[in-house]
């Protein structure tokens, strides 16, 4: 199969334990769909908020090479901004020879101006554009120019209180048809431009990216209703005490105190329920590509920006608390015949590795290496005094073509890298993952180190455990050359007298 069409599915803020088949999401078409190619157990995101990994999908790179090291809309443009030389898997399509659109949101830089990344037909998610033709739309199905989402015109709504703050709205339901949700309008421009491509012939990409499942977790009703809150279970970790943790996460924890686990059960079926609904979307795009002959010759990539924590720690949503719930996402590659089916991978990947893989399957080609070194920084000291770890591989997105043949590349890391710069609150934070364990480097409170064998719900940090205190420094050192090799000069020259926090330096151990 030369050439083939990409089809990528992209949601907001999906727990990647909601596409396990062993959830209990549903999302039963999902679930064919990874029997029908590799699901990957371990995709990691870069980074815990939306633009941030949003950009290193479409890039490939690391938030501090590519500047959008924040939301667009949370700091100014000095504060975040991205780098427009970059390459993007997109522009490396549109050079190929393919027609390419995107459709929903976006979220990855500020101009809105897709041209600029390859894309031919684009429809941005509240664009003046998108919500005119939304409202038009809409009318059509006789329902109100826009949803109502306001408190009062959510069914079981679940509202977080506080004196002095709007009062915040985490989860309900929507009584409307499936047809008038936002998403499912995404969905139909997306399918829309599918049958204009495949009738055009030629080889296509087409993005489709909802709202979903982010909080506000509104689901259909009709989705909502598949879930009976008290089937819902406790997460493991619900409990956690977080003593052993920066004090920070339990006052991430402590915004949702005062709610009932009713309450929690109550969002998390609406979550789930969400999900449920973006399943269904999925069924479309596959019927569509099986009616317009398309099907055999496409591959359909299923991901997310980020996680969300579901309960998990007793919070929501996503931020500085570094737990696998927020960081692993949904990947899940469809593929042709020509692709063993029904492969599972456990191995350690990253959400920008599908930037070269889009590209090494659509071309054939290796994704430009010009767009894997961040700037110049005019202060770097340099290589003096610094002890090269010579036989790590370097640390770069790398095509998981060999894994869609259930084969392991030898030279495949085992290894993640995300870094997180607050969001509004200034918290600056690196996470490594190397095979079973997860270092978490503070500047804001103690360090954290987790054994994902022996503690996979991270009730227990051994940071301070000299069974581990080797394998800490081992940890510690390599993330420095990461933070070297890839140019994330926040931290890589902290030398200074009030900066020397980590068990080991950015020069590493000298004397190993």
């Amino acid at each position: 199969m030369s050439r083939p069409n990409i089809v990528v599915l992209f949601t907001d803020q999906q727990q990647a334990g909601t596409v396990h088949p062993n959830s209990p999401c549903r999302t039963p078409i999902l679930d064919e769909f990874s029997e029908s190619g590799t699901r990957f157990d371990r995709c990691y995101s870069p980074n815990p908020i939306c633009s941030p990994s949003r950009a290193s999908f479409m890039t490939g790179v690391l938030p501090h090479v590519h500047g959008m090291i924040n939301v667009t809309h949370g700091v100014e443009p000095y504060g975040a901004q991205f780098r427009s030389d970059l390459d993007t898997w997109s522009g490396q399509l549109a050079e190929a020879g393919y027609t390419n659109g995107y459709f929903g949101k976006w979220h990855v830089e500020r101009t809105g101006e897709l041209e600029a990344f390859g894309f031919d037909r684009y429809s941005i998610r509240r664009s003046a554009e998108f919500e005119s033709t939304f409202h038009d739309y809409r009318a059509s199905l006789d329902l109100p120019p826009v949803p109502n989402r306001s408190r009062s015109g959510v069914v079981d709504p679940v509202v977080v209180e506080d004196e002095g703050y709007d009062d915040y709205l985490l989860s309900g339901h929507i009584d409307e048809p499936v047809e008038g949700m936002s998403d499912h309008f995404v969905y139909s421009q997306g399918l829309d431009f599918i049958r204009d491509a495949a009738r055009d012939g030629g080889p296509f990409s087409a993005v489709i990216s909802t709202y979903a499942p982010h909080d506000p977790y509104l689901a259909p009703t009709e989705f909502r209703e598949q879930y009976d809150i008290d089937e819902i279970e406790k997460p493991a970790n619900f409990h956690d005490t977080l003593k052993d943790k920066p004090r920070i996460y339990g006052r991430q924890r402590d915004i949702w105190e005062d709610l009932s686990w009713e309450e929690y059960a109550e969002a998390i079926a609406s979550y789930y329920g969400y999900c449920s609904f973006i399943d269904l979307q999925v069924g479309r795009v596959i019927e569509v590509l099986r009616e317009t002959g398309e099907l055999d010759d496409t591959i359909i990539v299923y991901t997310s920006d980020h996680g969300d924590y579901l309960g998990a720690h007793g919070m929501f949503l996503k931020g500085v608390a570094p737990f696998e719930e927020a960081y692993r996402v949904p990947c899940l590659i469809r593929t042709p015949t020509e692709y063993p089916d029904g492969v599972v991978r456990d191995d350690i990947v990253q959400l920008q590795d599908l930037a070269p893989t889009i590209v090494n399957i659509a071309t054939g080609e290796d994704f430009p290496p010009t767009s894997r070194i961040g700037p110049e920084n005019p202060h770097a000291r340099g290589g003096e005094n610094v002890a090269a770890l010579d036989e790590e591989p370097s640390f770069t997105a790398t095509s998981l073509v060999p894994f869609l043949r259930d084969e392991r590349p030898a030279n495949h890391r085992q290894e993640a890298f995300a870094e997180f710069h607050g969001q509004d609150f200034a918290w600056t934070q690196r996470v490594y993952w190397r095979n079973d364990l997860k270092y978490v480097f503070n500047t804001f409170a103690e360090d954290e180190l987790y054994d994902l064998a022996a503690d996979p719900n991270e009730l227990l940090n051994v940071v301070d455990d000299a069974e581990y205190e080797e394998m800490k420094k081992a940890l510690s050192e390599r993330m420095w050359q990461i933070a070297r090799e890839t140019g994330d000069y926040q931290i890589s020259e902290l030398h200074y007298g009030m900066h020397r926090f980590a068990p080991v330096g950015p020069n590493g151990r000298g004397d190993r």
